[in-house]
């Protein structure tokens, strides 16, 4: 008889414990990746429950950025699917400082604040590096660049996450390289400033400009007087 009670009582623990979970290697970050500040990571992963009642489905998310010693959470109480066997997809904009020990960790709240291995799927460590595009969580990551036609004058703002190279050019309209109006190497920061040139007071018609940073670039068209 007690034989039977105790196998009653490890299948009933069995089957609360298969209520929700995560299938082991899904998450889609390994470890061994690098990210840069600014980048927008799709993060995915499976469940083979996704659990009952209020918590059915959804997800904390944590990071770490000194190899899981400590974790700081993203978003919580984050609602994913709530089939069996559904992949989960969230987006992750990565804003944390740069490390090279970084782990990234979901729990699925079904299963308890990741306290059960078995609801929670966390990655190796991977690194988090600068990026010298503009932060897209500023205003200026959409830069700045524009004619004065009172002056004759560029306009020109940007933000840089760290020093970098920016260049100003100027094309005609079948894409001719006209001239080079800035080349450069900028600090980390905030600038904005106003571009005097002749060759810029020379031109008419037209004209394309292209601003370009680290990567990443603006070009807007005008037509100067």
């Amino acid at each position: 008889m007690r034989t039977i009670i105790r196998l009653s009582i490890a299948l009933a623990l069995c089957a609360i414990g298969a209520q929700a979970q995560l299938k082991d290697g899904s998450l889609s970050i390994k470890g061994g990746e690098t990210f840069t500040v600014g980048q927008k990571v799709t993060v995915t992963l499976v469940q083979t429950k996704p659990g009952t009642g209020a918590r059915a489905g959804k997800y904390d998310f944590y990071i770490s950025v000194d190899g899981g010693t400590s974790w700081k959470e993203m978003i919580g109480n984050w609602q994913g699917p709530t089939g069996d066997n559904a992949t989960v997809s969230w987006d992750w904009n990565v804003t944390q400082a740069t490390t090279t020990t970084g782990v990234f960790r979901a729990c699925l709240l079904s299963g308890g604040e990741c306290t059960d291995p078995t609801y929670t799927l966390k990655s190796g460590n991977f690194t988090i590096s600068n990026s010298t595009a503009l932060a897209p969580q500023r205003a200026e990551s959409a830069g700045k660049l524009e004619f004065e036609s009172g002056t004759g004058g560029m306009a020109i703002g940007f933000f840089l996450a760290e020093p970098a190279r920016v260049t100003l050019q100027a094309f005609d309209a079948q894409g001719r390289l006209l001239a080079v109006l800035l080349d450069g190497d900028h600090a980390a920061g905030d600038h904005s400033f106003s571009l005097f040139s002749n060759r810029l007071q020379a031109m008419h018609g037209s004209v394309v400009f292209k601003l370009a940073w680290g990567g990443a670039s603006l070009t807007r068209s005008f037509l100067l007087p």
